[in-house]
Parts: structure tokens; C-alpha cells; sequence
């Protein structure tokens, strides 16, 4: 679909069927969330349940949030477009998933040697970054709200290891957002399957390779059943956002009350997800060491390789976007601000403590 037409399409359909969709009976107002996590996926549709009670309470009720995973109201990659064409009333999904609607929603994900997820959400709350998100997604039809990060990830599995540039040309990976147009420009042949196709695509042969997550979702996936080695740093994720996004028409019918609610429980779910996806994490690496799981450390020239090309994508992505290049600008000038700080604070505190013994 032409984006310009889908933003006409859609607020269109903010304006005049938004306020219909939702059901409204006795006081109590239903709205339909689209999300492309399977059901009972760890952590992420454990994150929409968190949410969805925590709105209810907070709204004594008024306000039911009713799920549906994993391509129940649109197939999967199109949950924003569900959100903002009125089938659905919300999404929780991360909006790199959704760039084809606009390339600089990838932004809002993730960027490659970008942001950790303190430097993300400082970016967002006092950057100017949630300004530009609005002005990106609301022009699309969709108010977008924090809802969660899944921290810091890895760089993916792998059937055999990747030591060499060489090695990594026409390897069949998985892996959607910028960094997959980063391993791309390195000859890899960068496919985005939605997660629940990640095993099966390894298993029959398609995929040599995959990112998902981190450890413990890496885990529930059982992808260490059939690409043993497992990469990091992930210079390429070193944050990753999920979003909770509304439908204009819905956001704006919602009392001023309501929408601090919702704003508010979003908050909440940002923290609950980053700690439970931490700790889950730290488990979960040493539990795959005992499955046989080879960490590796990607190689200084590939890390190299990756950095050369990245600058391409991020200036390919914005092309002649003014809004797009807008949000380029700052999340540069942010992560200059933020970076040094990083690596003098947490980055020095955390060389220091390394090869320390356990007290």
C-alpha cells in the first residue's frame, strides 16, 4: 500500500469511525489489542497480560484491554495498521516491525551503535525524542506509548561459527530492522520471519542463522537445538523497545484522566519488563551453557564492518525524509550527549568490576 494513502486512509478513519469501534456497554468500554507474540510467549505476552491488568485496575473496570496474540486480528507485521485502520484499537509490538508504513519507525526500536536502554528511554523522556515520535506515528494514526524493553540483546545463533568477513557472506539469517540491512551491506542474505517461524526455518534448512532476542526467549524458542554458537556483542541491538500504540481516534476520546492511566501503566510495564527480562536473561545464559551452547565474541574486523556501514543505512533509511532526517538528528546529538557518561560511568564501572571474586 502507498504510504501516503494509508496515512489519508487512516485519518480518515481516526476521525470518523474510532469512537464506534470500541464496545461501550454499561460503563465498561472494550478495546481490541493486536500483538504478534505468540501465546505464552516469556516475557512479552506475560508483559500484555501485566498491562492489561494493570490498566483494568486502575480503571476499576471501565476499561478492558482483550488480547489477541499472534496474528488473531492481522497477520503478523501488521499490527500498527490493524491499530490505525480501526480493526484494532491498540498494538504492543516493537515498530521496526512496521517500517514499511515509514522507514523511520525503525528508529524507535533500535538503532545500530545506538542507544543502551538508559541512554533509550533519556532520549525519549528528556531528548525531544517522544516529540518526534508522536509527530512520526500520530501522522500515521497511532499515539505511541513506552511499554517495555527487552535490554540489551545478543547477536544471534549460528550452525557453525563466523569468525571472517568471509564466512558470513550468503548466510541465510534472520533478523528484521536496520540491523538486518546492516549484516546485508556484508553479503548476508537477511530474511524477517515473525518469531514463531524462526525454529522451523532453522530446523528444514532456510535459515543458517538467527537473532531473536536474548537468552531466555532464545531459550523458550529452542534455538540452541540446532545453531550451537551464539554471538555477542550486539552492537547492532544494544537497545530494543517495545511499543504500546493506540489509535488516534481512541486516544483522543479517552478523558485526560484515562489517558494518564494509560500513560502511567505503560511506565510501570517499561520498568517490570526491563528487570524481569534482565534477571530472566542471566539465568537463562547460564542454563545454555549446560545444553553445550559456545559463546563467541564477534570478531574485531567484523564488528569493524559492521560500524563502516552502518552510517549508509541510517542516511539510506532517512533518505530526504525532513522528518525522518529530524529524528536522525537528534538521537545523533543524543547519544553524543549521553555517551561519554555511559563509558565513564557504568562502562568504567563495569571493566572495573570484571575478574573481581564474588563477596
Amino acid at each position: 500500500m502507498d504510504r501516503r494513502n494509508f496515512i489519508l486512509g487512516a485519518g480518515v478513519a481516526a476521525a470518523g469511525t474510532a469512537l464506534a469501534a470500541p464496545a461501550i456497554a454499561q460503563g465498561t468500554r472494550t478495546l481490541k489489542l493486536a500483538t504478534p507474540w505468540p501465546a505464552n510467549l516469556p516475557g512479552l505476552s506475560d508483559s500484555v497480560a501485566r498491562l492489561v491488568a494493570r490498566i483494568a485496575a486502575m480503571t476499576d473496570g471501565r476499561i478492558v484491554i482483550e488480547p489477541h496474540t499472534g496474528g488473531g486480528l492481522a497477520p503478523g507485521f501488521e499490527e500498527f495498521a490493524a491499530a490505525a485502520d480501526g480493526r484494532a484499537d491498540l498494538y504492543h509490538g516493537p515498530d521496526y516491525y512496521y517500517a514499511a508504513l515509514h522507514p523511520a519507525l525503525n528508529f524507535f526500536t533500535n538503532t545500530p551503535f545506538g542507544f543502551t536502554p538508559g541512554e533509550h528511554v533519556a532520549w525519549l523522556r528528556h531528548g525531544g525524542g517522544q516529540m518526534l515520535w508522536d509527530r512520526l506515528s500520530g501522522g500515521l494514526g497511532i499515539k505511541p506509548l513506552l511499554a517495555g524493553n527487552t535490554g540489551t540483546q545478543m547477536a544471534g545463533w549460528f550452525k557453525r561459527p563466523i569468525e571472517t568477513l568471509a564466512d558470513v557472506r550468503g548466510l541465510n539469517f534472520r533478523m528484521p530492522g536496520l540491523g538486518g540491512e546492516v549484516w546485508r551491506r556484508l553479503g548476508m542474505n537477511v530474511v524477517a520471519l515473525p518469531g514463531n517461524e524462526i525454529l522451523p526455518a532453522l530446523q528444514d534448512g532456510r535459515l543458517d542463522g538467527a537473532d531473536w532476542i536474548g537468552p531466555w526467549n532464545d531459550l523458550a524458542f529452542r534455538l540452541h537445538e540446532v545453531a550451537s554458537h551464539y554471538y555477542f556483542p550486539t552492537v547492532l541491538e544494544g537497545s530494543a523497545t517495545v511499543t504500546l500504540g493506540v489509535n488516534l481516534g481512541v486516544w483522543q476520546s479517552l478523558s485526560s484522566a484515562d489517558r494518564a492511566i494509560f500513560e502511567i501503566a505503560c511506565e510501570a510495564e517499561h520498568q517490570a519488563m526491563m528487570a524481569e527480562f534482565h534477571h530472566n536473561n542471566a539465568v537463562a545464559l547460564g542454563t545454555l551453557a549446560g545444553h553445550g551452547v559456545t559463546l563467541h565474541e564477534l570478531s574485531g574486523d567484523i564488528v569493524a564492518a559492521l560500524a563502516e556501514a552502518t552510517p549508509g543505512v541510517i542516511a539510506d533509511t532517512a533518505g530526504d525524509d525532513p522528518l525522518a532526517n529530524e529524528i536522525v538528528a537528534s538521537i545523533r546529538s543524543a547519544r553524543s550527549t549521553y555517551r561519554r557518561w555511559t563509558e565513564i560511568g557504568e562502562g568504567a564501572f563495569v571493566d572495573a568490576r570484571a575478574g573481581t571474586p564474588d563477596w
